[in-house]
């Protein structure tokens, strides 16, 4: 498609045009070479500017454009021109054939997405590239887990095996299908709902109960080995009593971590006595096992093995990464595993970079950096803090894989690390939409919609700029997270009070008692209300609640609905929490954030006033006067953070009852549920979730119509 004419003087590293369509930076347009090897020319759009000019006395402007000339392809080699295009030459959008030739995307590689700028171009990574190591780096909340599991679903697919350290425990979901990948996106990017061979290992069954046990052998482990493993730098007196007591093991064919600890109680130092703790604080850890794991059974072909590190000690896990990471890459070098992909999350706690701590798995992780690669061990170094990785690990990754970063000092590790990163690039990252990457590694970057997963999503994460498919859930309706909540659908009897147990606050406490504190005005406020509340008697009845409940206003009344109308009023508690970045509702009962009205930008603000009833992207084009791209952009920034929901082409206002009005009703005849998360408990989710300071916070019933086992939400308009 013709898109501009070229202007101006022309040279063989770069052009201008005037672009007579919609052009955007990072577009890839071509011309007519002047060479007798290739027809067409590559280039890439690096700017974009309107500039004035007078025509018959009328101020106009016009679009004029700077592209870089990437080259050609010749003999498989991608070469740069050596003669200039000619003057005033018709530029085009370039096409998949042009794009993935001169750039080498091989179509039978690890399909990605597609190119933002052109959705029916296709990315594709290659997959033999990988080897040579890859960094996928984002901000927390901008997809970085999700665009990880797209790669380990593709490696998998192509017959790759894949071993996962994961320390949250979000990827055994890969071998479950995503029931929640709608019609659009499957035709829009081709996929399917897919499940993956997928296998899970960890040192903590007992909580991570899908898993296998995961444990190492202590069989005659060195002092150097010894040394490694354990959590602190033993002094030189504990260093003495441990290689005396190996001195003495060495004369049995067999020892082990039991052995050790109790040869060094036999030694007469008095440094024995702190040694042996700390041996005995690495016994039970439960890394090392009589029954060691098989480590050739976590490498299969067409598999990902996944090390499920949830709830294992930060120094343990550290242990395990060490222990895997130097014993598989010795059994690699040796030919007894077959080459595979060993993906790191949260990267900067294993390799940090100096002066940011120590881990116990850094040097040898540092070597497989270093040296993998020769021997068919690739590493993906995924993290949300670039500046905390080492950089001699993020320099030794040929592909990267960046999202939004916004941090100066992370992008500034970014930019030192890979080649490149120019200042625009670096602009362009601060400014990237969630689950839009820029892929880095081949001559220019390539700036990607990534595509959905095809299995299900295991992730979630805690702040307000979030990915939909890490948000645990914000996506489903409101009437889907009533059915399961306590108090709506099984939790309430007609007319009567419910009485949460006491005994069920301190699991409530438990849960949230890591959690960071809130304003401490609002806090002190809070925990002051709370004690007031428990002095004035331990249960709480329908005489500690005023005469008058404030509720949020149903639209629907319960005269309007048929089956309903003579039916019990039944109030549900939502702590209703006023944030800077706007209203947000935590469910009084089980702790979730069940609704939100947080402020937006005034362009996002006009997209979102024109589906107060649904309407489609050219009715809200023309209600606001943006083009579609830019409504488009904005619809799918309101979905990812639960403002608007989608039902086939029409997009409305997802908001339930935050943004309705609150009115006091009287209790008499009411059935009310009482709280079990506390105002200090729904304080400090809302600010752990939303990352902003607490400006007010009060509580509000929602109103349910019940009648029989039936209930009725007037906020959705529909029977739950």
């Amino acid at each position: 498609m013709e898109i501009g004419t070229v202007e101006g003087a022309v040279n063989t590293e770069n052009f201008r045009f005037e672009a007579h369509r919609d052009v955007e930076k990072f577009d890839f347009v071509t011309v007519k070479a002047n060479t007798e090897e290739a027809d067409w020319l590559l280039a890439q759009i690096n700017e974009v500017e309107k500039k004035p000019f007078e025509e018959d006395g009328v101020k106009r402007y016009k679009t004029v454009a700077s592209a870089s000339i990437i080259g050609y392809r010749y003999k498989g080699m991608l070469k740069k021109p050596r003669s200039v295009i000619e003057p005033d030459s018709i530029v085009y959008y370039a096409d998949q054939t042009l794009i993935s030739d001169v750039l080498g995307l091989d179509e039978n590689g690890l399909y990605l997405g597609h190119l933002v700028t052109n959705p029916d171009i296709k990315i594709f990574l290659d997959s033999e590239e990988l080897y040579k190591h890859f960094a996928v780096l984002a901000k927390t909340g901008y997809g970085k887990s999700y665009t990880v599991s797209v790669m380990v679903e593709e490696l998998v697919e192509k017959g790759y095996p894949v071993v996962v350290i994961d320390p949250h425990g979000e990827y055994g979901s890969i071998g479950f299908e995503n029931d929640e990948l709608n019609d659009e996106m499957k035709e829009r990017f081709g996929v399917e709902p897919k499940s993956y061979p997928v296998k899970e290992f960890s040192p903590n069954t007992e909580l991570n109960e899908n898993a296998e046990k995961l444990g190492f052998s202590s069989k005659n482990l060195s002092a150097k080995e010894i040394q490694q493993v354990v959590p602190t730098n033993l002094t030189n007196s504990q260093m003495g009593v441990l290689y005396t007591a190996l001195k003495d093991l060495k004369e049995r064919d067999v020892y082990n971590f039991e052995d050790v600890i109790e040869k060094c109680m036999q030694q007469d130092s008095k440094a024995k006595w702190n040694l042996v703790n700390i041996l005995e604080t690495v016994k039970e850890s439960g890394i090392f096992d009589e029954n060691p794991t098989g480590l050739h059974n976590l490498v299969e072909r067409g598999r990902a093995s996944v090390i499920n590190l949830r709830a294992v000690d930060p120094e343990n896990q550290e242990i395990v990464v060490y222990k895997l990471a130097k014993e598989m890459f010795e059994m690699r070098k040796r030919g007894e595993l077959d080459p595979f992909f060993m993906v790191i999350e949260e990267a900067h706690n294993y390799v940090p970079e100096k002066g940011m701590g120590k881990a116990v798995c850094s040097d040898i992780l540092r070597k497989v950096a270093s040296e993998g690669r020769k021997f068919g061990l690739g590493i993906g170094v995924i993290s949300q803090r670039p500046a905390n990785v080492a950089k001699n690990i993020l320099s030794q990754c040929n592909t990267q894989l960046i999202l939004r970063v916004t941090n100066p000092n992370d992008l500034k590790a970014i930019a030192k690390s890979f080649e490149g990163v120019t200042s625009q690039v670096k602009n362009s990252i601060t400014g990237l939409q969630t689950g839009v990457g820029l892929v880095l590694g081949k001559e220019y970057p390539i700036l990607t919609n990534i595509r959905p997963r095809k299995s299900l999503h295991g992730g979630s994460t805690q702040t307000l700029d979030l990915d939909i498919s890490e948000d645990e859930g914000s996506e489903k309706k409101l009437s889907e997270k009533a059915e399961k909540a306590p108090g709506i659908s099984d939790s309430f009897d007609e007319g009567e009070f419910v009485k949460i147990k006491e005994d069920d606050d301190e699991e409530v406490e438990e849960e949230f008692e890591t959690l960071e504190d809130p304003d401490e005005e609002v806090a002190e406020k809070s925990i002051q209300k709370t004690s007031d509340k428990e002095a004035e008697g331990s249960e709480n009845s329908l005489s500690s609640i005023k005469d008058g409940v404030d509720v949020y206003s149903p639209p629907v009344n319960i005269m309007q609905v048929d089956k309903f109308h003579d039916g019990k009023k039944v109030l549900y508690p939502i702590w209703h929490v006023s944030l800077k970045v706007g209203e947000v509702a935590v469910d009084g009962v089980t702790g979730e954030i069940s609704d939100k009205d947080l402020g937006i930008t005034e362009t996002a603000e006009k997209v979102l006033n024109a589906v107060k009833s649904p309407s489609s992207k050219g009715k809200i084009s023309r209600k606001t006067g943006l083009s579609l791209t830019k409504v488009n952009n904005m619809l799918e920034q309101l979905e990812e953070i639960g403002l608007v929901e989608k039902d086939g082409n029409l997009y409305s206002d997802s908001r339930t009852f935050v943004k309705s009005g609150i009115e006091t009703v009287e209790k008499e005849g009411l059935s009310i549920v009482d709280e079990k998360l506390s105002e200090k408990k729904a304080l400090k989710v809302a600010r752990k979730r939303f990352d902003s300071e607490v400006e007010d916070v009060r509580l509000v019933y929602k109103m349910f119509y019940r009648k029989g086992e039936d209930v009725f939400d007037p906020y959705l308009g529909e029977e739950i």
